[in-house]
């Protein structure tokens, strides 16, 4: 990350590490959109498997999402695509990025 962000990535990153082990589950319905080719191999040769260009889908990955979509877009240009808008609206209105049926949930860690 360093050879692409440059040090101040390097400085932040020691103090991102609690993020992964103690990110609490929210306690509402929440879903979660992330950028990805939909392949294996994402925007960043760097990340191992599907990725933004900045996060791995995977690792966008929250236990209890009550949706989980990825969309064909890099990390900085996704609160400007229009699906994610689409996608949002739609999980607002109905607690679903697409339909009911074609629900991606998440499955909490009990």
């Amino acid at each position: 990350m360093r050879t692409v962000l440059g040090k101040p990535v390097e400085q932040l990153g020691p103090h991102w590490v609690w993020a992964e082990r103690d990110l609490a589950i929210p306690q509402f319905e929440f879903g979660i959109i992330a950028g990805g080719r939909g392949t294996s191999g994402g925007f960043n040769p760097w990340l191992p498997g599907d990725d933004d260009g900045i996060l791995s889908v995977a690792g966008t990955r929250l236990a209890g999402a009550t949706d989980f979509a990825v969309v064909p877009d890099v990390h900085a240009l996704l609160p400007f695509d229009s699906k994610v808008r689409d996608y949002a609206l739609r999980f607002l209105r109905h607690g679903c990025f697409i339909s009911p049926e074609r629900r991606r949930p998440i499955e909490k860690d009990d």
